[in-house]
């Protein structure tokens, strides 16, 4: 049982910490290309 949670509380961090990534880096490229994109 230990195991299986544990593996499956890796899988769920891995995921969200994914997530989070993605979302910041979309973030970034909005602030860096709005700018450039409206000059």
């Amino acid at each position: 049982m230990m195991r299986t949670s544990q593996q499956e509380c890796r899988g769920i961090l891995e995921y969200v910490e994914g997530n989070i990534i993605k979302n910041i880096k979309a973030e970034n490229l909005a602030k860096i290309m709005g700018p450039i994109y409206y000059r």
